[in-house]
């Protein structure tokens, strides 16, 4: 979770390094921006959005994982990724090819 939030907040400053920060302004920057994603709405959503997409991304590389192993069946990779059934085909194809 801790990595998440600063990939996020690094996306949303990744021009810090070029400003003329000392050390106690880019804390400051830094709590703004980390204030920005726990207590704005357009932040919360960001932060949502990013937990959505990190969620299926770890779905879609244990479904991977489990097809390369080659010991379980396509039901067993949608009954425990969460991917629905047509999602695992597709990645059982891409393996292949």
């Amino acid at each position: 979770m801790v990595r998440l939030i600063e990939r996020i907040v690094r996306r949303h400053i990744k021009d810090c390094d070029c400003l003329p920060f000392n050390d106690g302004e880019h804390i400051i920057y830094v709590n703004d921006k980390v204030r920005y994603f726990k207590e704005t709405e357009e932040g919360v959503e960001t932060m949502c959005k990013a937990m959505d997409d990190l969620r299926e991304e770890v779905r879609i590389e244990n479904a991977r994982k489990m097809l390369a192993n080659g010991k379980f069946s396509l039901d067993d990779v949608v009954e425990c990724s969460g991917l629905p059934l047509e999602k695992v085909k597709e990645l059982a194809e891409n393996k292949t090819a």
